[in-house]
C-alpha cells in the first residue's frame, strides 16, 4: 500500500485532501470546494501549529469547520518535539488508543504520519462550540467530578494492561529519569517567579522533594502500571454544561 501523503504545512491541506478525509470519515457524498485556514492558539502550543479550517462544499453536507494540527515549522523547536516523540505518540494515540476508550474525544477526520520523515498531520472535529475549561478560573463541583470519573475510567481500563502500548514511555524511562537535573537547575527561577504566590511552607516542601525525583519515578515504575493523560488540566478539557 502506498504511503499516504502527509501535509507538512497548512496550505497543503487542500480541498482534495479534505474531500478524501471526510469521505473516509462517514461523509460519503461530500465534495469540498475550498478550504481556508486561520491560525489559532498562537503562542500557546510551542511544539505545534493549530488552525481552524473553514470548509465550503460543492456537493453534500459536512462539518463547517475543523481543526488542523501539524508539527511546528520552527527549525529550533521541531527537533525537540521529534526527540520527545510528541507528534508520533499523538498520531498513534488517535489511531490505536482513543478508539478503544469510552472518554469522548474529537473525531479524527485525517490522521496521517510518516515515522521515517517525522511528518504528521491531524484534522479533528471542531469542538469549539463546547465550553473550554480554565484552570485559572477553576471548575464546578460537577465538572471536577466528571473529570475525575473520566480519568478513573482510563486508569481502570488499562490497569496492568499496557504491554501493547510500547510507544508510550514509562514513568521511569531514561528521559524522565534525567529530569531531576533539569528540575534542580531551574528551581531558582521557579522561586524567583512564583515564590511569593507559593509561600515559604510550599517552597520548603518542594525543595525537600527535589533530590528524590528520580527515586520517586523508579518507585512508581516498580509498581502497577496504567495509562495516564500526563497533561490533565482544565485547559485541555471541554464541557457541555457539567458533562465532560
Amino acid at each position: 500500500m502506498a504511503q499516504p501523503h502527509v501535509p507538512t504545512s497548512l496550505d497543503q491541506i487542500t480541498a482534495e485532501v479534505m474531500t478524501d478525509a471526510l469521505r473516509s470519515s462517514g461523509f460519503d457524498e461530500v465534495t469540498v470546494a475550498s478550504v481556508s485556514a486561520e491560525r489559532i492558539a498562537i503562542g500557546e502550543g510551542f511544539l505545534g501549529e493549530l488552525a481552524r479550517l473553514t470548509l465550503d462544499y460543492s456537493a453534500g453536507s459536512g462539518p463547517a469547520t475543523a481543526i488542523a494540527k501539524i508539527p511546528t515549522t520552527d527549525s529550533g523547536l521541531k527537533p525537540i518535539g521529534d526527540l520527545l516523540d510528541v507528534y508520533g505518540r499523538e498520531h498513534r494515540a488517535y489511531a490505536n488508543l482513543l478508539p478503544q476508550m469510552k472518554v469522548r474525544t474529537p473525531q479524527a477526520y485525517l490522521n496521517v504520519g510518516d515515522d521515517e520523515s517525522l511528518a504528521y498531520c491531524l484534522v479533528l472535529e471542531d469542538v469549539g462550540g463546547y465550553a473550554s475549561g480554565d484552570h485559572h478560573a477553576g471548575a464546578t463541583l460537577e465538572q471536577a467530578r466528571a473529570a475525575v470519573v473520566a480519568a478513573a475510567g482510563v486508569h481502570g481500563r488499562w490497569w496492568n494492561q499496557v504491554d501493547q502500548f510500547d510507544w508510550v514511555p514509562p514513568i521511569d524511562s531514561p528521559l524522565n529519569m534525567g529530569l531531576q537535573g533539569m528540575f534542580e537547575s531551574s528551581w531558582s527561577m521557579v522561586v524567583d517567579q512564583y515564590g511569593e504566590q507559593l509561600g515559604a511552607e510550599v517552597i520548603a516542601r518542594l525543595e525537600s522533594y527535589l533530590p528524590t525525583v528520580s527515586d520517586m519515578f523508579a518507585s512508581f515504575g516498580a509498581s502497577s502500571r496504567t495509562l495516564t493523560h500526563n497533561d490533565f488540566r482544565l485547559d485541555n478539557m471541554f464541557f457541555d454544561g457539567d458533562d465532560l
